[in-house]
């Protein structure tokens, strides 16, 4: 039973990415056309805003210690960072 309520979430949770990274280009496109909205501006709001969420919703599902347990450990907080930098900025300016 656990199984089928687990793989209906992931389902779930695909659909609903694959909805909203079709949206994300309309309302995008949109937004570059009829409000001279900025790229750059609108990359750094789309991934503060999805940040925000994620760690509101890691919050809610495991608590504080989650969120910033990666903090302790040098080596994972050097990771991420470096991560943050290069790899998601690379996909997004790409």
């Amino acid at each position: 039973m656990m199984k089928t309520n687990t793989r209906r979430m992931g389902f779930f949770l695909v659909i609903t990415g694959a909805i909203l990274w079709g949206i994300g280009g309309t309302v995008a496109q949109k937004l570059f056309q009829q409000f001279a909205i900025e790229v750059n501006w609108l990359v750094t709001i789309r991934l503060l805003i999805a940040g925000v969420l994620l760690l509101t919703v890691q919050f809610c599902i495991q608590g504080r210690s989650q969120i910033f347990g990666v903090w302790k450990n040098r080596k994972t907080a050097c990771q991420l960072i470096i991560f943050g930098l290069f790899g998601m900025l690379a996909v997004q300016y790409h």
